[in-house]
C-alpha cells in the first residue's frame, strides 16, 4: 500500500480541494438565490422533510454496493477474489477521487493502484476500470442518440447556448471514439511509443519518472493490456452484457436521486423518462467544467436549464441544492471517513 499511501494520502492536499469544492458550491448557490425570492425561498426550505435528503444520499450507498458487486463478479472472470470491503472501499474511493478532481480524472488511477495493492496485476484491473469508464459514457450516449428526436426538441426548449450543448455532445462523443479504440487496440499505442522511443519526448519523461527502456515498457504494457480485455469482451461476453445492465442501473438510480427531489418539491408533472434524458445531456456537458467535482458547473447548468421547463425559480434553486447536499457534499464526508477508517484499519496491521 505504499504507493497509495505516498500518492493519495495526502492530507493537505485532499483538505485543499475539499475547501475549493465547499467554497465554489456555496458561491455558486449565493449568486443563484441573489435572483430568486429569498424570503419564499426560505419558506419553501421549512417545509423540506428530512427524508427529502436521506432518500438520495441512501440511493447514492445502494450505487456504491451495485458497484462493488459489478467488481469483485468481473475480478471473478481473471480468478481474483477480494473482500466486499475491500470492493466497497474501491469503488467509494473511486466516486471520491473523482468528486475531488477537475474533470473526474483522480478516481479511475486510485482504483487501478488500490486493486494493485491487493495483488491484481496492473493490466487487468485498468482493463476493468477503462471497460467501465467507457461503457458508463457510451451508455450515456446510447440513450442521447437512441431518442435523439426528443434531446434536440428539449435543446431547442432551452434558453441556454446551444453551442454549449452541442459542444458537450460532440466532446463526449469524442472521447468515447477515442477510449473505444483504446479499449480495442490498445497496442497501437505501444506500436508508436516504439515508434518515438528514440525523440527527445521520451527522454523527457524518461527522466522525469526515472524509468529505462519507458517506450518498450508501455508496448510490453499495452499488449498485456489487449490480452485482459480480449479475456473480459470475447471470452466473457456474458458477463460483460450483465456488467453493463447492472451500470445501467446505477445511472438509473443517479437520475432518480435527483427526480425525488423535484417531485417532491416541486411536484413536477414531467415524466421520469423525459427527466432522464435532461439530466444526461446536461451531465455530458457539465462534465468538462475544470473544477474539482465540476463543483458549481454542474449546479449552474441544471439550474440555469430547469429556469427553461419550471416557473419557480426559488423551488429550483432549492431543489438542485438538496439534490447535490446529498448526492454530493454529504457523499464527500462519507466517503472521506470511510478513507480515514479503512487505513487507519490497514496501518493498525487489521485486514
Amino acid at each position: 500500500m505504499s504507493q497509495i499511501d505516498t500518492t493519495y494520502m495526502k492530507k493537505n492536499k485532499i483538505i485543499k480541494n475539499l475547501i475549493i469544492v465547499l467554497i465554489l458550491g456555496m458561491v455558486i448557490n449565493i449568486i443563484f438565490s441573489l435572483y430568486t425570492d429569498f424570503g419564499k425561498m426560505l419558506d419553501n426550505l421549512k417545509e423540506v422533510k428530512l427524508n427529502f435528503v436521506l432518500i438520495p444520499f441512501f440511493i447514492y450507498i445502494v450505487v456504491y454496493i451495485i458497484e462493488s458487486i459489478r467488481l469483485k463478479i468481473v475480478l471473478n472472470v481473471f480468478n481474483y477474489k477480494i473482500s466486499f470491503k475491500d470492493s466497497f472501499f474501491n469503488n467509494v474511493m473511486g466516486y471520491f477521487f473523482s468528486f475531488l478532481t477537475p474533470l473526474a480524472t483522480g478516481g479511475q488511477p486510485f482504483q487501478i493502484y488500490h486493486l494493485k495493492a491487493l495483488n491484481i496485476k496492473a493490466r487487468e484491473s485498468s482493463s476493468i476500470i477503462i471497460s467501465r469508464f467507457v461503457e458508463n459514457i457510451i451508455s450515456i450516449i446510447a440513450i442521447v442518440m437512441i431518442f435523439l428526436g426528443k434531446v434536440l426538441n428539449i435543446v431547442y426548449t432551452t434558453n441556454l447556448n446551444r453551442k454549449i450543448l452541442f459542444l458537450g455532445l460532440i466532446t463526449s462523443l469524442f472521447f468515447a471514439f477515442f477510449f473505444l479504440i483504446f479499449l480495442m487496440r490498445p497496442d497501437y499505442i505501444g506500436k508508436f511509443a516504439k515508434k518515438i522511443e528514440n525523440t527527445k519526448f521520451i527522454s523527457f519523461l524518461e527522466k522525469k519518472f526515472r524509468k529505462k527502456d519507458l517506450s518498450e515498457k508501455i508496448n510490453k504494457w499495452t499488449m498485456e493490456l489487449k490480452d485482459s480485455v480480449s479475456t473480459l469482451w470475447k471470452k466473457n461476453l456474458y458477463i460483460m452484457i450483465l456488467d453493463i445492465l447492472l451500470g445501467m442501473v446505477v445511472l438509473l438510480l443517479q437520475v432518480y436521486s435527483m427526480y425525488f427531489i423535484f417531485y417532491e418539491i416541486m411536484k413536477i408533472q414531467m415524466n421520469f423518462f423525459e427527466f432522464s434524458l435532461i439530466y444526461f445531456l446536461l451531465l455530458l456537458v457539465s462534465f468538462y467544467v475544470p473544477t474539482p467535482g465540476a463543483s458549481g458547473g454542474i449546479e449552474s447548468v441544471f439550474i440555469l436549464v430547469f429556469l427553461d421547463f419550471f416557473s419557480s425559480k426559488s423551488l429550483i434553486v432549492l431543489s438542485v441544492f438538496l439534490w447535490r447536499i446529498s448526492t454530493y457534499y454529504l457523499q464527500i464526508l462519507f466517503q472521506f471517513i470511510i478513507f480515514i477508517l479503512y487505513f487507519k484499519e490497514y496501518t493498525n496491521g487489521g485486514k
